[in-house]
């Protein structure tokens, strides 16, 4: 009696582990497979994170960029105005040591006054 067993007992353990490899298998290529993609999904936050740190470091370089190009229009329109005054100051005197004019009183007009030793 257990001699007719005996086949079937064993047919059934090695089917048994069969299944076992089998479930250790695709637990295995599963584990694999989890990796893959997060191996893939930290390659591609640091390719996002290099394009942020690019885009960031252009968008600072343009900053610059423009603010030198706004400085040298302000200087420039500065020289033009500046080679104005000492082609005025030339043509109608220093305007420094010539005369000032200052309003006196409070419901006083305009008039020239010559600067003083204190002036």
């Amino acid at each position: 009696m257990v001699e007719n067993l005996l086949p079937k007992i064993l047919w059934e353990l090695e089917r048994r582990s069969d299944r076992a490899d089998q479930r250790q298998e695709q637990e295995r290529l599963a584990a694999i497979e989890r990796e893959r993609i997060q191996a893939e999904a930290a390659r591609r936050a640091a390719i996002t994170h290099a394009e942020n740190v690019r885009a960031e470091t252009l968008r600072a370089q343009h900053a610059r960029w423009r603010e030198a190009i706004e400085l040298r229009e302000y200087l420039a329109a500065m020289d033009d105005v500046i080679a104005d005054l000492t082609d005025t100051a030339s043509s109608e005197g220093d305007p420094i040591s010539g005369p000032v004019a200052m309003r006196l009183g409070v419901g006083g007009s305009w008039s020239t006054v010559e600067r003083t030793g204190l002036g």
